[in-house]
């Protein structure tokens, strides 16, 4: 008969429930606080520091976790819990250990309580227990014991006091894939894609001119979550030996702090929401955040190769509200990515119907659609007021969606008291330039996003602001509104408060595109004034077009710009200069790594989607 082996944790949790009737463990005289962060605070029994929590992924969750065999003992003290106290913790096995039963035994100030947890392989298995109560103490101890060895994950374990949240606001950001603001309604286009966000638009502040800091998924959320360029945190493909593309760093290096990692750090809990390969952990995404939630994208299934969506937008949805139930009473820092309505075009045919005449071929499921070095192919006829109708009756699904969302905010009392922002990591292409998709040039349908946020009490109502502003503002923005310290040089644009009150003018905006498979050469683009001034870095082609009078950018006048151009590119050229300040600012630290070449599931799903 095997030798039981013991692991004993400070900080961790037990199953649901746990405590014996009269059973209680006291807390730290002193105030307790909303949320208290265990995963970097575990110290081993010997040791004098804390073990280093490793970011873990094992099914669709992704959590920093302490990685520790059984036997080993861990400690924390003079943990300070109030009444309405709750303790959660994930336990977490490799994909090749065995299904296994634990027995956990939670020690504390007010006695202990032993309870049988089921343990499978390749996944977390949450634990939540009650340990509030009155009184001193402050030293939590966990046992575990099973048969067998093994490597076990301790994930996030994390003190919850709901009730808490002293005036610290929760923060919603939703973004919403490939969404174009000119195919909104409440941009001024022809559909009624989007009565949810028109209704909802009108009471926050509406940004007119918003641009993201990149045409494709993943150098734009790494500037969003970081508020630097794509030059700074070149969180783009490698690609050695070809010539005039920037070779890049694959995953956003630990020397760039996200939005969520400043939240965790302030005391919120973060929640991450995605539905997209090119946000997989392996790309340093999930860093700050406490439980980083991987949304299956699609999937094909055998009669006739369709490829369906597996209600992606709805999962999304609910995955966000599965986050505000369960922490509606603390500070909450939520990031949702949406991916429709990315490629295929496949929308519900309940809505498909308001936009394409049921009778008409394309009306029916994209069959045999694929996506491969920038080629579509499907069965039906391909007329392009066709493929724009589904990619509008996708925006109306999503739109159906955000609904609920915000739906939801009201019924927990949040949405009057949180700071909600929506937009779009880049647009869409749809013929305007003859080409189709996203990644690879910069003109307006590429770049250009819807943005809106609402806070009552520190944003005005019914506020629209035209002028151009860049996403790479968003994060200190959000730092800001939030209560957040942070310190503006060390992110490229200046917040939006200023503008959004009338007290500063606009800053002009930078995007660009400096390395994506489609992308003929590296771009850069500069807004401001009404104006857009692109370059290519090879070429040295210069184009500019006037925003007011020729939205659609079909009217090249570099060459009769005068000093409005000048003025531009003096800019760009000064932008140039910047970049090279933040990149030796950043420099100390360590070269993220390559992470595709170690995933063929993640090179397939980015394959899927038409990124390789």
């Amino acid at each position: 008969m095997k030798r039981r082996r013991f692991l004993k944790l400070c900080g961790a949790a037990a199953a649901a429930s746990m405590f014996a009737p009269g059973c209680s463990f006291m807390s730290v005289e002193g105030d307790a606080p909303p949320v208290r962060h265990l995963a970097d605070a575990l110290v081993a029994e010997g040791a004098d520091a804390a073990a280093k929590a490793q970011t873990v992924t094992l099914g669709a969750l992704t959590m920093p976790a302490v990685r520790t065999e059984l036997g080993r003992v861990w400690g924390m003290d003079d943990v300070r819990i109030a009444p309405t106290t709750r303790f959660e913790v994930h336990f977490g096995l490799g994909k090749d250990a065995q299904d296994r039963d634990v027995r956990v035994t939670l020690n504390g100030p007010g006695g202990s309580v032993t309870r049988t947890v089921r343990l499978a392989p390749g996944t977390f298995s949450p634990v939540t227990m009650d340990v509030g109560g009155a009184g001193r103490g402050g030293r939590f101890t966990l046992a575990v014991e099973g048969l067998g060895g093994g490597d076990v994950f301790i994930g996030n374990p994390v003190f919850v006091t709901p009730g808490r949240r002293r005036g610290a606001p929760c923060v919603f950001l939703i973004t919403v894939d490939t969404l174009r603001a000119d195919h909104l309604s409440a941009y001024g286009y022809h559909r009624q894609t989007s009565p949810v966000f028109d209704a909802h638009a009108r009471e926050g502040v509406l940004f007119e001119r918003a641009y993201s800091a990149a045409p494709w998924t993943r150098p734009s959320y790494a500037s969003l979550f970081t508020g630097l360029p794509p030059s700074v945190h070149r969180t783009v493909p490698r690609k050695p030996g070809v010539p005039g593309l920037v070779s890049g760093e694959e995953a956003l290096g630990a020397q760039f702090v996200s939005l969520a990692e400043r939240f965790r750090a302030a005391g919120y809990m973060t929640v991450g929401i995605h539905s997209v390969g090119n946000l997989a952990p392996a790309f340093g995404f999930a860093a700050g955040f406490d439980r980083y939630e991987y949304v299956a994208e699609m999937e094909t299934r055998a009669e006739g190769g369709r490829v369906h969506r597996v209600g992606l937008a709805g999962e999304s949805a609910e995955a966000l509200i599965r986050a505000v139930r369960a922490y509606r009473d603390v500070p909450l820092f939520v990031f949702v990515n949406i991916l429709d309505p990315h490629t295929p075009y496949n929308p519900p045919a309940s809505v498909r119907k308001a936009f394409l005449d049921p009778t008409d071929p394309a009306y029916d499921t994209l069959e045999g659609f694929s996506i491969g070095a920038g080629c579509y192919e499907c069965t039906f006829d391909m007329r392009p007021e066709n493929i724009v109708a589904l990619y509008d009756a996708e925006i109306a699904f999503t739109d159906w969606q955000l609904g609920r969302i915000i739906g939801e905010l009201r019924r927990a009392g949040l949405y009057d008291d949180s700071l909600v922002v929506v937009t779009s990591d880049h647009g869409e292409e749809l013929g305007d330039h003859g080409g189709w998709g996203h990644g690879f040039k910069l003109y307006d349908e590429h770049v250009r996003v819807p943005l809106w946020m609402r806070m009552p009490g520190r944003l005005p109502d019914a506020r629209v602001v035209p002028d151009a502003v860049g996403q790479m503002a968003l994060a200190p923005t959000i730092l800001e509104l939030a209560g957040i310290p942070h310190r503006p040089e060390f992110f490229w644009e200046p917040g939006l408060v200023p503008l959004i009150r009338g007290e500063a003018e606009a800053a002009p905006v930078y995007v660009e595109e400096i390395n994506h498979g489609k992308a003929i050469e590296p771009l850069d683009a500069i807004i401001h004034g009404g104006r857009k001034l692109v370059r290519g870095w090879g070429s040295g082609r210069v184009e500019c077009y006037d925003l007011q009078g020729d939205p659609r950018e079909r009217h090249d006048i570099a060459a009769s710009s005068g000093e409005a151009g000048r003025t531009l590119f003096a800019g760009l050229s000064g932008a140039r200069g910047r970049i090279e300040a933040f990149r030796e600012r950043f420099a100390s630290a360590a070269t993220a790594t390559p992470a595709m070449e170690r995933d063929p599931a993640l090179l397939q799903r980015l394959k899927d989607l038409g990124y390789l």
